[in-house]
């Protein structure tokens, strides 16, 4: 299963070490504004769980 995540970045303002974004988690709707791939990754990690949960939820919505 894949789970969505969508990430709003401000090109002007990126380099290989920092950048600004805003990710959001679809499912859930969390968002977290991050500034390095550190931070992307970790809010990913973080989401995962609630993000699959979501998934599941709204496929069991269809399937009745």
């Amino acid at each position: 299963m894949f789970v969505s995540y969508v990430l709003r970045m401000r090109p002007e303002e990126a380099t290989p070490e920092r950048f600004t974004a805003q990710v959001e988690a679809v499912g859930t709707g969390q968002r977290l504004i991050v500034h390095t791939v550190d931070e992307l990754i970790g809010f990913l990690i973080d989401t995962v769980g609630d993000e699959r949960a979501a998934a599941e939820r709204a496929r069991q919505r269809t399937d009745q």
